[in-house]
C-alpha cells in the first residue's frame, strides 16, 4: 500500500510538472527560475490522516507555491533556516484546493527546510536559495 501511494504522488507531482502553471505566479518571476521542492511525508500526531496532493515550486529567490488538493480547512507553512530557526510561519485555509504562496524575497542565501502541516501531517521539503 506505501509503495501504490508513493507511486501515485510521484505520478501526481509528475503531472503537475507537465501540465500545470504551477499556480499563481509573480508576474516579474522569471518562468525559467522554477524549481520544484522535493516533499516527503514526515510526522503524524496520529490522528485521521487523509490523502492529500501536493507539491511546491520555488520560484528564484521570490516566493514559493505549496499546490494543495484533496483538503478542507488550515495549511501551515514553516520555513526554518541551516541552525533550524523559524523564519517564516504562515497560515492558510483550503477549501478542496488551493495555493499557499509564500514570500521568500526577505531570505538570505543559504539553505532552508519548508513544513507543511496538513490536518494530523507534516510534510517537509529542503531548498537552497542562492
Amino acid at each position: 500500500m506505501k509503495k501504490f501511494a508513493l507511486l501515485l504522488t510521484m505520478l501526481c507531482i509528475s503531472a503537475n510538472l507537465l501540465f500545470a502553471d504551477g499556480g499563481q505566479q509573480n508576474p516579474q518571476s522569471n518562468q525559467s527560475d522554477q524549481s520544484i521542492i522535493i516533499i516527503k511525508k514526515g510526522l503524524s500526531s496520529g490522528g485521521r490522516s487523509s490523502f492529500v496532493n501536493l507539491s511546491a515550486f520555488l520560484y528564484g529567490t521570490s516566493y514559493i507555491n505549496v499546490d494543495i488538493t484533496n483538503h478542507i480547512g488550515n495549511v501551515t507553512v514553516t520555513i526554518e533556516d541551516g541552525n533550524q530557526t523559524e523564519v517564516v510561519n504562515e497560515t492558510y485555509y483550503v477549501n478542496g484546493q488551493g495555493v499557499c504562496t509564500v514570500s521568500t524575497a526577505s531570505l538570505a542565501s543559504g539553505n532552508y527546510t519548508l513544513y507543511i502541516n496538513i490536518g494530523a501531517d507534516i510534510y517537509f521539503g529542503r531548498f537552497e536559495i542562492e
